[in-house]
């Protein structure tokens, strides 16, 4: 399930078009998408409204990050984990000057692009698992 919200339409028609994903970007009003970010097992999400929600919500997150550093993002109070590349770059959002995708990535968002499926696909397993022990 694809959620949330975009700058531009071409991005939510994106994913219109993956076999098997189910696209309601755009489509949500904000009660809705807090209401559906609450009834998730797991969130896997970039930084973004959706984690902060997840967070304020109790929904467990697996938040993918390079520009930004988890630990000043994910919501201290819930079940979050992070997963990053390792590249050179990371967390660059804060450093002076800023050197993301704001002002242009000099190289080409790898720390996005980098980020191995295995270690996501662990970190999303070994969240379902914490929150199936939790409920025990």
């Amino acid at each position: 399930l694809q959620f949330g919200f975009t700058k531009g339409p071409a991005q939510a028609d994106e994913f219109d078009q993956i076999q098997g994903v189910l696209s309601v970007t755009n489509r949500l009003k904000s009660d809705e998408l807090v209401a559906l970010v609450a009834s998730c097992r797991l969130l896997v999400s970039i930084d973004s409204g959706p984690v902060h929600i997840a967070g304020a919500v109790g929904t467990p997150v697996v938040g993918l990050f390079g520009a930004v550093n988890p630990m000043l993002r994910l919501p201290l109070e819930s079940p979050a984990s992070s997963v990053c590349s390792n590249v050179p770059c990371l967390f660059c959002h804060h450093t002076n000057p800023i050197g993301h995708w704001l002002n242009g990535c000099p190289h080409d968002i790898r720390c996005m692009k980098e980020l191995d499926v295995e270690t996501v696909f662990q970190a999303v397993k070994s969240a379902l698992t914490a929150r199936e022990i939790s409920k025990q």
